[in-house]
């Protein structure tokens, strides 16, 4: 076995030990999904964005497996759980960066049709598309894993092409998403200094003594400190794959191969470190949960409540 399938062997073992770690991660995000007692526009998106992470873990662990039928499949899921991933957390960058440039609130739940029509029709035609662009490969011992490949037809070139070239589009609109809001967020906070009435001045909570429009700066403040980083994460991981697209999936680099591999797989561990975050649930709450459940149910709904926003929410 050569030195590039060396490679490639040990890349796909690694992705499906970590990936199997992520579909973990991803699962326990919709069960406290399901926990929170609420719901908004902001867990639509985000139970959207998991569900499509669920197929993106999946897609791992079945590329380890013999068989046209299930290279195929993960194919499948390979292409329409990773641009559903990336598609909605563009979303995510475009509905807090709306916020924050108009101090008030995305209906997404109403608008959800249309949102749907970008991260999750479009990825799944693509993926359509890619499931008659395959071919069977040409078995070789030498070459581990390697079942089915995209034929030279204009349509698998396309498929080819779109999956990498969306998902970079995709991290440069994240990343210019996230500068946006941070730079929105820190322009805020000296409208808000600013603007405090005497009564408010020494206490940033929703007392008597705010004014409206200080209640609005805080909660778009709350909220898109929150969801901003769920793009920059997707960005970050993102990146880590894209060098060995990019190098046409040569792997005759092993750090790339590697770093790949680690960062393609553990976007669901990420995100739900990030969900941990956002809702100020730690994995200290787990702990409790196993030996006090009410206590943790308690938590839970303490939780929804922070990812209402101070009542300025996704909704």
């Amino acid at each position: 076995m050569g030195t590039s399938n060396h490679i490639i062997f040990i890349r796909d073992w690694l992705e499906f030990a970590i990936a199997t770690v992520s579909l973990v991660c991803s699962l326990l995000t919709l069960l406290l999904i399901k926990k929170l007692n609420t719901w908004n526009g902001n867990l639509l998106l985000i139970t959207t964005l998991t569900l499509f992470q669920v197929c993106y873990d999946i897609n791992f662990m079945f590329s380890i497996s013999p068989g046209l039928p299930t290279c195929i499949f993960w194919h499948f899921l390979d292409v329409f759980g990773g641009l559903g991933v990336s598609f909605t957390t563009n979303v995510i960058s475009y509905t807090v960066c709306y916020v924050v440039s108009e101090i008030a609130s995305v209906n997404v739940i109403e608008n959800y049709k249309y949102f749907a029509i970008y991260m999750i029709l479009l990825p799944l035609s693509i993926a359509i598309v890619a499931t008659f662009s395959l071919t069977d490969a040409n078995i070789d011992d030498n070459k581990p894993f390697t079942e089915c490949v995209y034929d030279s037809t204009l349509k698998a070139i396309f498929v080819e092409n779109f999956y990498y070239w969306g998902r970079l589009i995709s991290i440069i609109f994240n990343i210019i998403a996230f500068l946006y809001i941070n730079y929105r967020i820190r322009n805020l906070g000296f409208v808000l200094k600013n603007n405090m009435t005497p009564a408010s001045s020494n206490q940033l909570t929703l007392d008597d003594g705010m004014t409206m429009y200080e209640k609005k700066v805080l909660a778009v403040k709350a909220l898109a400190g929150r969801m901003k980083y769920y793009p920059i994460a997707q960005s970050i991981i993102r990146a880590g794959s894209a060098w060995n697209e990019f190098d046409n999936y040569q792997y005759s680099n092993a750090t790339s191969a590697i770093m790949s591999a680690v960062c393609a797989s553990s976007s669901g561990i990420v995100y739900f470190i990030v969900f941990l975050v956002i809702i100020f649930l730690f994995l200290s709450f787990s702990i409790v949960y196993i030996l006090h459940s009410f206590f943790f149910l308690f938590e839970i709904d303490y939780a929804a409540q922070c990812m209402g926003g101070f009542h300025l929410t996704l909704s």
